[in-house]
């Protein structure tokens, strides 16, 4: 505690790191958000933790991806986002498991269902496709169903706003990496409105092993990114509005054999295509929404023979996933001060996959999936009520039914509330059930088990906010209880590995965020989040056990910050980051203690007139050495610079 302490005085007196945008805080409780209630409402009028990454936030991270911007965020961890790029992350919100945060795509959930736990690979979205990020804490599976047991991530894609206007951004930078982003976006008053963007990136990167020896010389694991977005709106009546769209990715990767073990023929391969359409219809008192998603994943893994760094000699491995969603909704205006949403949603998931490989033990193949059999449906229905008592209090209600195709039925609920006690302070508190059902893999690999259960959740936050015209002060605790867990379990015995639940997971935490803008041209900003956990189970004896079960989660995660504008064309930030430490699991032994770090960057932009803006972005300029997953290189000094031509 010392430690936190000294740490806590370092931000007062030195205010290195900038978390958000002056203008744009998540904290500003005017600010009108869409994921909290799933239709247009102000951060005062929602009893939940939510934070907003705006469009010119986005901008100002040209050179960076999406998992940087978002390990910004308190409460986020997104191990490996420092790694080379194209490798595996995972994404822990409040310390929940990466399976149990849900990534949205303009508010549909987007997910690989051929993945061990169904999580969504962030390296599949370019950042410039995105007009802004909302993050929403705490259980919303009420809202948006299974995996949304400790928040979701809404993506928001662009939408053209102007008549017409487009961007070109060109990056250069460490690792002989060039990026290149165009978007052309455009809008015919409120009748027509069009967006297309491209993204390509390139880079020649380093190892993704870590090499402790250096003469080993370990060979550099190259990325390529082509990413095309294109979205049309318009107006199909004079109430209704449509859009439809499509997005691609496509990724290619050299990848190694796993911790400190290089592979100089080991290639990754990830394409991912995104259908959709939406529909807008207003009637007198509400709005009518239909939505439909397709998400479709294509992995594909190759290792020849002519570089065996682990224990295969050759490998090869497919995996498609394929994900309809379709949804409808509708909200309407019973009184001024009460809002009533109803609303079904209807998912199907399948995946087929295989995986083959030698080794000096001979050749070796996996149960082979079949989207014929390996499949899953989902039909839910939900309901929320809004009420506002007085114009100091906001109250939510809400619930959801779920038949799934093997579990049949179960059920959600949520209460929200918001109570403003005086023009500075505001009290918020929610209170939500979640669940999680296994993944396909989980239920019908060769590890699977067809009798899992789905976790069950109780998630529980309070918080309190005083905001004046210079300082903003939010800080919240929550605990979560996760029953019929779902862990991987290894026999000491026999060796046979499986899926099983395990008894419960109970987690807790508290996070903390400071914004203060001392005059006008300086912005200071600080976070601080602490997270707890553990697994508890009862033995054969009936004796309950807790082990600490939390790896790769650092307890303790501090940012801070400052931004100077000294003309309004300029724009002088710096940002620092430290972690604690944290551990790694190992098989069949005492985890690995992983050494805590820090990390200092500083950017700066100027503006050149209306159109052009130059930036340089140094990160990790103290070269600090570290690493976020064990084994495996994080990024030591680089830098980043570009230019961007705005019509």
């Amino acid at each position: 505690m010392k430690r936190i302490g000294f740490l806590l005085a370092a931000v007062a007196f030195s205010s290195l790191l900038r978390a958000q945008n002056n203008n744009d805080s998540a904290r500003n409780l005017q600010e009108v958000v869409v994921t909290a209630t799933k239709f247009p409402a102000k951060l005062r009028e929602v009893g939940k933790v939510m934070q907003v990454i705006s469009r010119e936030e986005i901008q100002r991270n040209a050179g960076r991806n999406l998992s940087e911007l978002l390990q910004r965020q308190t409460g986020i961890i997104v191990n490996g986002s420092t790694n080379n790029l194209g490798t595996n992350q995972s994404l822990y919100m409040q310390g929940a498991s990466a399976a149990n945060t849900l990534i949205l795509l303009d508010g549909v959930p987007l997910q690989d269902a051929s993945g061990i736990s169904a999580e969504f690979d962030l390296n599949s979205i370019a950042l410039n496709q995105l007009e802004r990020i909302e993050i929403l804490k705490g259980a919303q599976s009420t809202l948006y169903g299974s995996d949304a047991v400790a928040g979701v991530i809404n993506l928001i894609t662009q939408t053209g706003n102007q008549r017409s206007n487009g961007q070109v951004t060109a990056v250069a930078g460490s690792y002989d990496t060039y990026r290149l982003q165009a978007q052309l976006s455009g809008s015919d008053d409120s009748l027509f409105h069009y967006q297309v963007s491209y993204t390509k990136l390139q880079s020649q990167g380093f190892s993704s092993a870590k090499d402790t020896v250096a003469n080993r010389s370990f060979e550099r694991d190259g990325f390529n990114q082509d990413a095309f977005l294109a979205s049309v709106g318009f107006q199909a009546a004079p109430r209704t509005n449509a859009k439809v769209f499509v997005r691609f990715n496509r990724n290619l990767a050299d990848i190694d054999a796993g911790a400190f073990a290089d592979d100089a023929d080991y290639r990754f391969r990830n394409l991912n295509a995104n259908l959709g359409t939406a529909w807008q219809h207003r009637f007198r008192k509400g709005i009518w929404y239909l939505n439909y998603q397709y998400n479709w994943v294509d992995r594909q893994l190759w290792d020849g023979s002519n570089s065996i760094g682990g224990f295969s000699q050759t490998q090869r491995a497919s995996y498609i996933s394929q994900q309809h969603t379709a949804e409808t909704y509708a909200t309407f205006d019973i009184h001024r001060r009460v809002k009533w949403l109803v609303g079904a949603d209807w998912r199907l998931s399948r995946t087929d996959q295989f995986y083959r490989s030698t080794s000096i033990f001979g050749p070796f193949e996996s149960q082979p999936l079949g989207a014929d059999t390996t499949r899953t449906t989902q039909l839910s229905a939900f309901t929320s009520l809004f009420l506002q008592p007085s114009k100091q209090v906001n109250l939510e209600l809400g619930t959801r039914v779920n038949h799934h195709s093997i579990y049949g039925t179960n059920g959600t609920f949520s209460a929200n509330a918001s109570w403003q006690l005086a023009p500075s302070w505001r009290l918020f508190g929610n209170l939500g059930s979640g669940y999680r059902v296994p993944s396909l893999y989980q239920l019908f690999s060769e590890f699977g088990n067809a009798a899992l259960k789905p976790e069950q959740s109780i998630n529980g936050q309070l918080g309190l906010q005083w905001q004046q015209e210079k300082i903003d002060v939010r800080a919240n605790a929550f605990v979560r209880r996760i029953n019929d867990v779902i862990v991987f379990y290894t026999d000491p015995t026999t060796f046979n590995s499986f899926y099983r639940n395990a008894d419960q997971q109970r987690d807790k935490g508290i996070e903390a965020e400071l914004t203060y803008r001392p005059w006008r041209k300086l912005h200071v900003t600080a976070n601080y989040s602490y997270v707890d956990g553990e697994i508890q189970t009862t033995t054969a004896a009936g004796k309950d056990t807790a082990v600490f079960n939390l790896f790769r989660r650092p307890a303790h995660t501090l940012q801070a910050g400052i931004t100077w504008h000294p003309t309004s064309a300029w724009t002088i930030r710096t940002q620092w980051r430290h972690v604690s430490h944290f551990f790694e699991p190992r098989f069949g032994a005492a985890p690995f203690r992983m050494n805590g770090f820090y990390t200092l960057d500083l950017y700066a932009d100027y503006r050149l007139g209306k159109s052009w803006t130059c930036f340089v972005d140094l990160q990790n300029v103290t070269d600090r050495q570290y690493m976020e997953i064990r084994g495996f290189t994080s990024r030591g000094f680089n830098w980043n610079a570009g230019l961007t031509f705005r019509w």
